[in-house]
């Protein structure tokens, strides 16, 4: 945040300063947008929901570039990141869900998938995950790196389905995760990895991290030459953000420290050296019924909400079908939650 005393003279004269304080004349406080520098005087005040904690965050979003994020990154991200955080329990690995993964792996080696029956299995999300990398990666000796990948379920399901050379990271699990005798996930972040990387991937991660052009900036220089990047983010500007703002289940602060829009992620993108080759919206239903919980003032992990009961009396079967048909009408019309961008390095 700048106060008004520590403002140069370029400062004063910067036009997204003058327009956020034209726009907003009743707001005190201006603060400089950490992807493009503009300024921005537009605040909001999220409380930590998912652990229900119910602490308060302020946010503030840039008129320029449309990146919202949080005002100040706290000191020490650790204690926000408990043992039963989501993405660190140890993935389910049921013998359903081997032998989808070994029927996927014999179907698609014996002669591929028919545009139907990939149509129908791609609707299990985390089959739909492994489809992406296959789109980009026929070949299983292709190496991946996936960046902030908790507990490991990707990279799991990646090395059952018969990809050789896949490799995890992630700065907050206790410690390395072993599966069959090699390393899955590493404790440590992208600066500590070396090599070259075919497909270097971000699933729901990069708006955790603090430094986002240099993230960007080391994915660059460890990617081969003709690699790509897998960015998979929630995004602002649909539906949900302007009808639930504070209460958006996405926001959840203070983890997420960037909740970009489709021109602040090209603007990081491109400082870093990349290019936004290709986007798609690929959100659903936790948009919607998430954040009406936050609006009713229910953490995500109350004893009421879907994630803990999944009969839960707070919304039908019904109800629940309507949330992803209604995910489905909007990632159709460009006003999903999240979406998957893919990065490719600048051509000269």
């Amino acid at each position: 945040m700048l106060g008004k005393e520590n403002m140069t003279h370029a400062d004063r004269n910067d036009p997204s300063r003058e327009r956020a304080t034209r726009d907003y004349p009743t707001r005190s406080r201006l603060y400089q947008c950490r992807i493009c520098s503009g300024y921005s005087a537009i605040e909001l005040e999220a409380k930590e929901m998912m652990a229900g904690t119910r602490k308060s965050f302020r946010y503030f979003e840039c008129p320029s570039c449309g990146c919202v994020q949080i005002a100040e990154i706290p000191e020490s991200m650790d204690r926000y990141y408990k043992h039963d955080y989501y993405s660190f329990v140890v993935p389910d690995f049921s013998l359903l869900q081997r032998f989808k993964i070994r029927a996927l792996r014999f179907i698609d080696l014996v002669g591929g998938l028919s545009t139907y029956l990939r149509r129908l299995l791609g609707r299990h999300r985390g089959l739909a995950l492994i489809f992406l990398y296959h789109r980009f990666a026929r070949d299983r000796n292709v190496y991946i790196l996936d960046v902030g990948a908790g507990a490991g379920k990707t990279v799991r399901d990646l090395l059952e389905i018969g990809y050789k050379n896949v490799f995890g990271i992630d700065l907050f699990i206790p410690q390395d995760i072993c599966y069959r005798g090699r390393t899955l996930v590493r404790r440590c972040d992208i600066f500590s990895v070396d090599g070259r990387w075919d497909i270097i991937s971000f699933h729901h991660s990069l708006e955790h991290m603090p430094a986002q052009k240099a993230v960007l900036a080391r994915a660059l220089e460890i990617l081969s030459s003709d690699g790509c990047v897998i960015v998979r983010i929630p995004i602002v500007g649909g539906y949900v953000w302007r009808h639930y703002r504070e209460h958006w289940v996405q926001l959840d602060p203070p983890r997420h420290l960037y909740l970009h829009s489709l021109k602040s992620l090209r603007v990081v993108a491109s400082s870093a050296g990349f290019d936004v080759s290709e986007v798609f919206y690929d959100s659903w239903g936790f948009q919607f019924w998430g954040s009406e919980l936050y609006r009713r003032d229910i953490p995500l992990n109350d004893p009421r909400s879907p994630v803990v009961n999944k009969k839960n009396p707070l919304f039908s079967a019904s109800q629940m079908r309507e949330f992803e048909r209604r995910a489905q009408l909007a990632n159709g019309a460009g006003e999903g939650d999240q979406i998957v961008a893919v990065l490719v390095p600048k051509r000269n």
